[in-house]
């Protein structure tokens, strides 16, 4: 937009320059030209976070979703730093820039946020060449569908990010708790063995265990209180699919995608659509970001180790990152900053490499435990619970629990006993589920699912036939 004479602009009333910004493309060129006129300046200053509100949601993809976890994140970080846990309940409900406008500096924050799901995307996308063409082919929305396709997955990013914050204290307050509860020593031998790289003995002993199990988060069973975080999380992504199906007018191969055995609970069919295609949607993201059940993470440590799953390597990018961005990531649990090339393009190569955030100082025991992510795989390994953990065919990790009951709690379902891997290998093998069609996630691998999809081969109803509740 071509800036107006000077002697014009010193006739606008505030209202009339506010209109005039907020019709900008981008925030960065109401900065210039804020930056160029004394008058557009004031305005600017004055209304900034109603102007950036204004054009974030045009510039950028899925901007509320990345605005949240960018607020989430910070709650996390100065709790970190304090050596607390974050508040509870977390205030999921001010985190939205339609209860509260964002500052310039949260703008920017969004935009790293906006550049790691950016690099995300470029990462997955190589090794699915052909996917927009399949999205697109035979679709006569095509175009709409592929936008649809990129806003979907740079929101379900950001939602792995908002995740992971809000879980943080349901996953870190045993270790904050414990000396409270007598065990001054919680799983001090559990990371001298991981620091030895000795695991032959059990991850933790009886009385931690069963100190443990009155977590939900750690109790590998379907029983216990659930978490005040877990309910805090689930009631706003509840909502939110509320939201977008009372909004919007769905496609029929849209709510096709809801298993016709579900049984939701409190949800109109598009709503319990919305919710299960969303909650897929996570679950695809948290899989390609962080790699929890068998996908090899696109995230690497920049010290080499392959701590949380991630490859043994230590990339040049470390010493000279275009950008550095602190995320609480679903699955690990703990503040960690993750550098990024300038070019998202860049990141196929030099990928995406995680370091620890680190205090100042330490005076109190339990803070930030950085393990959680190899820790839930080891309680997993000595479990020996009911849902096959040995079999050759696993069932879903312990770090999928909030998924488990977001299933079960509101649309009647539950990951399936048999053959889990393969089914969910087949769901994680495109991206499909990001277009919202039924008909593009058509499974034919399985002659048993020839007839219904690969998403919907993952579930079975929650008063299965194995008896399992």
């Amino acid at each position: 937009m071509p800036l107006l004479p000077l002697n014009m602009a010193t006739k606008l009333s505030p209202e009339i320059i506010i209109q005039i910004l907020k019709n900008f493309e981008t925030v960065e060129e109401v900065v210039v030209c804020a930056s160029a006129c004394r008058q557009f300046h004031g305005v600017w200053l004055c209304h900034a976070p109603q102007i950036i509100w204004t054009i974030g949601q045009r510039q950028i993809l899925a901007f509320d979703d990345a605005l949240m976890a960018v607020r989430a994140t910070e709650i996390v970080l100065e709790s970190f730093q304090k050596e607390e846990l974050p508040p509870d309940p977390f205030p999921l409900s001010t985190l939205s820039g339609g209860v509260r406008k964002p500052s310039l500096k949260e703008f920017q924050q969004v935009r790293n946020f906006e550049h790691l799901a950016k690099c995300a995307e470029q990462i997955y996308q190589e090794g699915e060449e052909d996917l927009k063409n399949e999205i697109q082919r035979d679709q006569p929305d095509g175009t709409a569908l592929w936008v649809l396709w990129r806003e979907r997955f740079h929101s379900s990013i950001y939602r792995v990010l908002l995740a992971g914050a809000v879980l943080y204290r349901a996953y870190q307050e045993p270790m904050y708790l414990a000396a409270n509860w007598g065990l001054p020593n919680f799983l001090k031998k559990y990371v001298e063995a991981l620091a030895s790289d000795d695991m032959s003995s059990e991850p933790v002993g009886g009385d931690e265990l069963d100190y443990l199990m009155i977590f939900y988060s750690y109790n590998l069973g379907e029983s216990g209180n659930v978490h005040g975080g877990f309910k805090t999380l689930a009631e706003f992504l509840v909502q939110q699919g509320k939201k977008r199906a009372q909004r919007q007018k769905l496609h029929a191969h849209t709510t096709a995608i809801l298993p016709n055995f579900a049984a939701p609970q409190g949800l109109s069919d598009s709503e319990a659509a919305v919710l299960f295609i969303e909650l897929c949607q996570l679950l695809f993201a948290v899989e390609a970001l962080v790699g929890i059940q068998d996908r090899q993470p696109i995230i690497v440590n920049g010290n080499g180790s392959e701590e949380h799953g991630r490859t043994r390597l230590a990339p040049d990018l470390l010493y000279k990152p275009a950008r550095t961005i602190p995320v609480v990531l679903f699955g690990t649990f703990f503040p960690e900053y993750i550098s990024t090339p300038a070019a998202a393009a860049d990141a196929v190569d030099s990928h995406l490499v995680a370091t620890p955030v680190s205090r100042p100082s330490q005076t109190r025991s339990g803070v930030g435990f950085q393990h959680i992510y190899q820790f839930l795989y080891d309680l997993h390994r000595m479990a020996g619970r009911d849902n096959e953990f040995s079999s050759l065919n696993p069932a879903p990790y312990p770090h999928y629990q909030f998924f488990e009951y977001m299933f079960r709690e509101y649309l009647g379902l539950r990951f399936v006993d048999s053959d889990f891997d393969c089914h969910y290998d087949e769901f994680i093998e495109d991206g499909f589920i990001f277009a919202e069609r039924d008909n593009l996630l058509a499974a034919a691998e399985y002659a048993e699912t020839s007839d219904t999809t690969a998403l919907a081969a993952l579930f079975e109803p929650v008063a299965s036939t194995t008896g399992k509740t």
